[in-house]
């Protein structure tokens, strides 16, 4: 049986997504160095952002994988395989368009991709499609040793440790192989979430866990540049996801705003078409004379999830668009058909 939608999830996920949109955007011009007179204020913005906005991606998408594929605490067989099989073909392919995107405007982009990256993309994933390549592991991993199964006090102590261990003896040449560590603590918080909903509508944990945002929001400038961010690293994003977690189950009248309810339903969609939009921008806008920073930054960011948003809705509409976003759903009605 089909899992139910639930309206916070959808909500905090378009929140979500939507801090993804602005943190590349914030990103984009960073690395490109444009406005180097307002380099700290971007700097400060993606700053805050970065310190949580992944891990509560991931903690929201092992909340969905226990909610979609562990109903009554059994393996959906058949939905979890399909689902491997649409994070397998989405990650392949938009790694194949952003590789000959960069190939064909190279001018535009601030990291051009070789024929060896590509070769590599199962090692090393290619650009912002991370995300897609860890959760993908992230699935097979859970799935094998049962991640929602697991005790609450455990799955805490482990991975709280493995994440310091990762912490003290990776470089980033390991970025991969760490991401998939640091990522599966939050991945399996969501799980456990999934089973202990009291969890999230409890006011004295969220009051433990509101010096994460504090301390976020008061150092949010220092991000990867004093090395106390090491230490309170799990801690601010575990808090500041926690603060949203708990905004967003207890108050619909947030969580339940159109934008995020249409981010929230739409949010693969608009995580893979975003990117091809903001390195347009940041040579479109100042072409057409606008060169103000926060200006910049916010029309690419406007521009590129309203457009995106658009096309995933239009895409929606039609089964044929399934092939892109959902093949075992598109394959399943041309079997369907014959």
């Amino acid at each position: 049986m089909k899992a139910k939608r639930e309206a916070w999830l959808d909500g905090l996920k378009g929140f979500a997504i939507l801090l993804v949109i602005l943190g590349h955007v914030l990103s984009g011009y960073l690395d490109a160095n444009t406005f180097p007179d307002a380099y700290y204020s971007l700097y400060g913005l993606r700053s805050w952002i970065y310190s949580f906005h992944m891990p509560l991606f991931f903690l929201l998408s092992g909340f969905t994988f226990t909610l979609a594929y562990y109903q009554g605490g059994t393996l959906q067989r058949h939905r979890y395989f399909r689902q491997v099989l649409n994070l397998l073909w989405i990650y392949v392919l938009f790694a194949l368009l952003l590789w000959g995107v960069k190939q064909v405007v190279p001018e535009l982009v601030n990291e051009t991709y070789t024929l060896e990256d590509l070769k590599g993309m199962f090692l090393t994933p290619l650009g912002n499609f991370w995300y897609l390549y860890v959760l993908l592991v992230l699935y097979l991993v859970a799935a094998l040793v049962q991640l929602p199964r697991w005790n609450s006090m455990w799955l805490l102590l482990l991975g709280g440790c493995a994440i310091v261990v990762a912490d003290v003896h990776m470089d980033w040449t390991q970025l991969t192989l760490y991401r998939i560590i640091y990522h599966l603590f939050f991945f399996g918080v969501g799980c456990m979430l999934c089973k202990n909903r009291k969890l999230l509508s409890n006011p004295h944990i969220v009051g433990a866990f509101f010096m994460g945002l504090a301390v976020a929001w008061y150092f949010y400038g220092f991000y990867y540049v004093r090395s106390w961010y090491a230490s309170w690293k799990l801690t601010i994003a575990l808090g500041t996801c926690w603060v949203y977690l708990y905004c967003f189950y207890r108050f619909p009248r947030l969580s339940e705003l159109r934008l995020f309810q249409l981010c929230g339903k739409y949010c693969l969609e608009l995580y893979l078409l975003h990117t091809f939009f903001t390195a347009g921008l940041r040579t479109l806008l100042p072409m057409l004379g606008i060169t103000t920073p926060w200006l910049s930054v916010w029309l690419n960011f406007l521009f590129s999830a309203g457009v995106s948003l658009i096309l995933a809705a239009l895409a929606g509409k039609t089964w044929v668009m399934d092939i892109v976003f959902r093949p075992a759903r598109f394959f399943s009605h041309i079997k369907a058909k014959k």
